[in-house]
């Protein structure tokens, strides 16, 4: 039979552990809306309170978006790297969910021969979650500066074309964007 002490010990240590539990399970973020991927504002202050949020549930939907990006399945792509965004609000992640955005509305776009004005409403989005990159980086500070200059320019140049200005014949999200829309859907 244990002594009073070893049982005084076990009841402590479980005690401990079990407060540990509800201590991590307090400290989770909440996740972030649909609505605040788009909002550089709202993620870099979700950063800034939660700035050691677990990232292991998000990155494993960013592992998800990666293939199916790799496999050309736009809308999955989509949806996995929104998943994580929501969760955790990495850089790279939201600019991938940008894209990849881009690439299934194109193909919807492409699909249905919708008008201009449902096309700029899809670069003004994606311009939107691009600067939400840029704003989680400017708290994270992840992106190189070669990809944050990338971002910063796709983020411009679909504002721009988002209001019917001229976009600059560099504007790398629309040319993918365009191809997108006259590529053949399966």
């Amino acid at each position: 039979m244990a002594t009073p002490w070893v049982r005084s010990l076990y009841c402590a240590s479980a005690l401990c552990c079990s407060l540990t539990a509800c201590a991590s399970t307090a400290a989770a973020a909440p996740p972030l809306s649909q609505g605040d991927l788009s909002n550089p504002q709202a993620v870099s202050a979700w950063l800034q309170q939660h700035r050691s949020a677990p990232r292991e549930q998000a990155a494993t939907f960013s592992t998800l978006g990666d293939k199916a990006r790799r496999a050309g399945r736009w809308g999955a792509a989509s949806k996995s790297f929104g998943e994580s965004a929501l969760l955790y609000p990495a850089p790279d992640t939201l600019s991938a969910y940008g894209q990849a955005l881009l690439h299934e509305r194109a193909a919807v776009r492409g699909a249905s021969g919708a008008p201009l004005a449902q096309q700029q409403g899809d670069w003004r989005e994606a311009s939107a979650i691009f600067a939400t990159a840029l704003a989680a980086d400017d708290q994270v500070h992840t992106l190189k500066p070669a990809e944050r200059k990338a971002i910063a320019d796709d983020a411009t140049c679909l504002a721009e074309a988002a209001k019917g200005g001229p976009a600059p014949a560099s504007c790398a999200a629309l040319r993918l964007y365009q191809a997108a829309l006259r590529a053949p859907t399966r």
